[in-house]
């Protein structure tokens, strides 16, 4: 994408291109949103099945 935006309340709080957006100084919303996504690391897949298979055998 060229541009990206983040909406809040059906209110678009920051728009531009994607060096623009992904640079601080955030917004309060923009900096929520930036810190929840996971990170991605080798084996994520395999560990989260493990981990319910100890909690599933675990009942």
């Amino acid at each position: 994408a060229d541009s990206i935006g983040v909406m809040y309340r059906g209110e678009v709080v920051r728009y531009g291109s994607k060096s623009k957006v992904l640079t601080p100084p955030f917004d309060a919303y923009t900096d929520l949103l930036l810190s929840s996504v996971p990170e991605m690391e080798i084996g994520w897949l395999e560990k989260a099945i493990a981990g319910r298979r100890m909690a599933s055998a675990g009942n």
